[in-house]
């Protein structure tokens, strides 16, 4: 059952924007969805009728909070004339937070060479959270690292005001241009999902200029399905039980028009609970409502979809924009996954063109040099693999793992499939199940990401 959100029922101008320089042209803009499309189009819910604005220029997003957790950003489109956030372009970063009394600039640069009525300069005003300068230190007690990715850490933190336990994750600071494109894409992603099987976004803080972001997530107490698989074999009743979370997690997703983008063994944890529910984490590559702002296309492995590189190493892998069928083809591979016993035996070995990637590591593939994309004209899946599990979940595998992305199976559509239709989750034990032990605290401490923000770090065994 999805959570119910208890803020969804605000009705009312949660805030707005102040024009700097009043005209007939620009006025005052009362803010009362939680999502707003900002642009010179009519299919827009703010039309801004100037030269300098472009047809779909922005979006400012709420999440709905009317307390001290209460986050806005804005969303840059690629805007030709750029969008400012207290005079710093966000294009490219692609994502800020707006607190109260920051000034926004739509398609404007300081100082200001146009007619009034082309002034699009506003002061953002917010009813609801935190100060602008408030540093995520005057708010959580950071303690050990638990999770360290390509463009940052992740640290257990206490917030001080309820006593909760977040899981902190930080941007780098020497690699600002991917950590900070990545961030906004996670940001912007889980601002919108309120699913039980998506970790769920807590609160922002964006500090240094705009150049870090800190994001607040719920923690999971459990480990990713990389770790399970090598600490024990599933029976296909526990791998039936996963398979569903997943698809049904994936399946809102799209709904959302939200797609992943780098799915796998490791960004999709488990709890350690005797009916355990996973959650998906890891939203740096997704694409939400067709925004995405990497450079390159950035996955290269087992998980990542035939298509999604060309195979020909002078085609420009940029023409293979990412889409949900990627994620589908993802979902395929973590149910053989689970329905395989000791998988990386029988992984294929594939040939790839030189890319660069940002994960950094193998999560599965130990006995290769180099995991890569799915090549349908070299590689061959051994379906004998799955030979001692039933039929059902055999052919929804197939149906998964389908080369052409227009006869791959979706999520939507394994959720009536015949291995998981009327499945009804949450009733198997999996108390005979071998868990990963629990993981010795991490020495590494808190980094100094912000150059001048000091954290106190608790030992685990406080928290």
């Amino acid at each position: 059952m999805e959570p119910q959100d208890a803020s969804s029922s605000f009705v009312g101008i949660w805030g707005y924007l102040e024009p700097l320089v009043s005209s007939p042209n620009v006025q005052r803009i009362n803010l009362t969805e939680r999502c707003i499309a900002i642009g010179r189009d009519q299919g827009n819910d703010v039309e801004l009728l100037g030269i300098a604005v472009s047809s779909k220029h922005a979006t400012i997003r709420w999440n709905g909070r009317v307390d001290k957790m209460s986050v806005v950003t804005i969303t840059d489109h690629n805007a030709v004339n750029g969008t400012y956030v207290d005079g710093i372009k966000i294009q490219g970063i692609n994502v800020q937070r707006l607190f109260d009394g920051c000034t926004v600039f739509f398609g404007c640069k300081v100082p200001v060479v146009r007619e009034e009525e082309d002034d699009f300069r506003f002061t953002f005003h917010h009813a609801f959270g935190r100060s602008k300068h408030e540093s995520v230190f005057e708010n959580y007690i950071v303690g050990d690292r638990i999770g360290r990715g390509e463009y940052g850490h992740v640290y257990r933190a206490l917030e001080k005001a309820s006593g909760q336990v977040f899981a902190l994750k930080t941007s780098w600071k020497y690699d600002v241009a991917n950590s900070i494109v990545c961030a906004g894409q996670e940001t912007m992603a889980l601002m919108i999902m309120q699913h039980e099987h998506i970790v769920r976004l807590h609160e922002v803080f964006f500090h240094v200029g705009g150049e870090l972001i800190d994001m607040v997530l719920e923690y999971v107490d459990g480990f990713s399905l990389h770790d399970l698989l090598n600490q024990t074999q599933l029976r296909e009743v526990h791998a039936k039980e996963l398979s569903f979370q997943l698809c049904s997690a994936v399946a809102f997703l799209h709904d959302k028009n939200v797609s992943h983008g780098d799915l796998k063994l490791d960004n999709v944890l488990i709890t350690r609970e005797d009916r355990p529910k996973i959650k998906i984490i890891d939203f740096g590559l997704a694409n939400v409502d067709g925004t995405y702002n990497m450079d390159q296309i950035v996955t290269d492995h087992i998980f990542t979809a035939p298509e999604a590189h060309p195979q020909d190493a002078s085609e420009d892998p940029i023409l293979n924009p990412m889409s949900q069928k990627w994620d589908d083809w993802a979902v395929g591979c973590i149910v053989f996954h689970l329905n395989v016993p000791r998988f990386v035996q029988y992984c294929p070995r594939t040939n790839y063109f030189p890319i660069s990637r940002l994960s950094s590591h193998h999560p599965f593939l130990s006995n290769r040099e180099r995991d890569a994309a799915f090549d349908p004209d070299v590689d061959e899946i051994l379906w004998h693999a799955l030979g001692g599990n039933s039929y059902e979940a055999q052919h929804l595998v197939r149906s998964f793992l389908v080369a052409h992305p227009d006869d791959r199976m979706t999520v939507r559509v394994a959720l009536s499939h015949q291995w998981l239709l009327d499945y009804e989750p949450y009733r198997i034990s999996f108390a005979s199940v071998s868990f990963p032990p629990i993981p010795e605290p991490d020495a590494g401490g808190r980094i100094d990401v912000a150059g001048k923000d000091k954290g106190k770090r608790l030992p685990l065994a406080e928290m």
